[in-house]
């Protein structure tokens, strides 16, 4: 039985990294679930934290550099390394003959989010001790209000001594304006590429690729069967998906899936604007 594409689905969007992306997805019982996962955040990511779903499936699926699952992150410094996407990870997961589902959920590394519970001042804002305990120096976070007009980006430099249960942290750049008492702190926005597809004839995962960089990204596959599916993304100063391959995110070749129609070894190979950071992730499936 050739694989078949049963239906599919995209999330793109930017989310607080307190809750992470739930995509609507409604399958059949005993098709193949695939997950390309792509997010870029202000902080320097190694992985995704879950995959999960309505109907409890078992996700496979790395947090953290792997090559099967497929995972890879890069630091690169896009756009100065502490914008939205500054640093970025790209994930294949996959449950094979899933229950039915109604909806999937991509989780955060970096969930720390919290209100301060005190006026801040320009170099420093007070958060609970036990919020204190999920923050490290050098974390990069945003004031998303309501007290600050315009969301605002900082670095945490050092923290105070605890009090009252609450424990002063310090940061750089200072702001334009006092940080309110009541407003949100996170980690920062992250934006999130998510593309969800159900297959109809997969009857196992075959092998995997990752791999970051400067350059093209070219993972390379051995394939066992002339009719296995290859699906994955590359990111970020992407061109051109692989040859042959179709698109996934409508317009933005940075994912899509392809049936190369060989055995042995095979190298998707993404088109590029120059020598740029990347990271790549490919999944190969037989019938």
């Amino acid at each position: 039985m050739a694989i078949t594409l049963a239906g599919s689905a995209v999330f793109e969007n930017i989310s607080q990294p307190a809750s992470g992306p739930t995509i609507p997805y409604t399958s059949a019982a005993g098709n193949t679930l695939v997950a390309v996962i792509i997010e870029c955040a202000q902080q320097p990511l190694t992985g995704i934290a879950s995959v999960t779903d309505s109907a409890a499936n078992t996700w496979q699926v790395s947090t953290a550099a792997s090559q099967n699952p497929p995972s890879a992150a890069n630091t690169g410094g896009i756009f100065g390394g502490t914008s939205i996407f500054g640093n970025f990870v790209v994930t294949v997961g996959w449950v094979i003959a899933a229950n039915p589902v109604t909806s999937i959920t991509v989780k955060d590394p970096l969930p720390w989010s919290a209100a301060t519970t005190a006026t801040g001042t320009s170099t420093q804002f007070v958060v609970t001790t036990a919020a204190a305990a999920g923050i490290t120096v050098g974390d990069i976070f945003q004031d998303l209000g309501p007290g600050q007009v315009l969301p605002s980006s900082y670095t945490v430099t050092s923290f105070g001594v605890p009090s009252g249960g609450n424990t002063p942290v310090d940061f750089t750049p200072a702001a334009s304006a006092p940080i309110a008492s009541g407003d949100t702190l996170s980690h920062g926005l992250n934006f999130w590429c998510v593309s969800v597809t159900e297959w109809a004839g997969i009857v196992a995962a075959d092998t995997g690729a990752a791999a970051s960089g400067t350059g093209t990204p070219a993972p390379s596959l051995t394939l066992t069967n002339a009719g296995d599916l290859v699906i994955g993304a590359a990111f970020y100063y992407v061109a051109a998906p692989p040859a042959g391959w179709t698109l996934l995110l409508p317009n933005l070749p940075y994912t899509g899936y392809g049936f190369p129609g060989v055995t042995g070894s095979y190298t998707p190979t993404w088109g590029t604007w120059g020598a740029q950071p990347y990271a790549t992730a490919v999944m190969a499936f037989h019938p």
